[in-house]
């Protein structure tokens, strides 16, 4: 299922919850079934277009302003 699921929100609670900011793509090597590059790539890019990634490693400023939020469970991230 992860496979088919869009995966930005998972990017960012990994990055989030890690002390090294560790990303999906690091994490996939313990998956069971490894999502294709391609979805990883768009769940970066996702978070890159939200503002909250910059290079596709570091959050911005806001990035690390959401990230002090409470998790509120599977809310999708957005900008409207």
């Amino acid at each position: 299922q992860i496979c088919q699921t869009e995966l930005s929100n998972v990017d960012f609670a990994l990055r989030k919850s890690s002390e090294e900011k560790d990303s999906l793509e690091t994490f996939k090597q313990w998956l069971p079934d490894q999502p294709d590059q391609a979805i990883i790539v768009r769940a970066c890019d996702r978070l890159k277009k939200l503002g909250i990634l910059v290079d596709g490693k570091q959050f911005t400023q806001k990035g690390k302003d959401i990230a002090q939020l409470p998790d509120f469970g599977t809310l999708e991230l957005s900008t409207s």
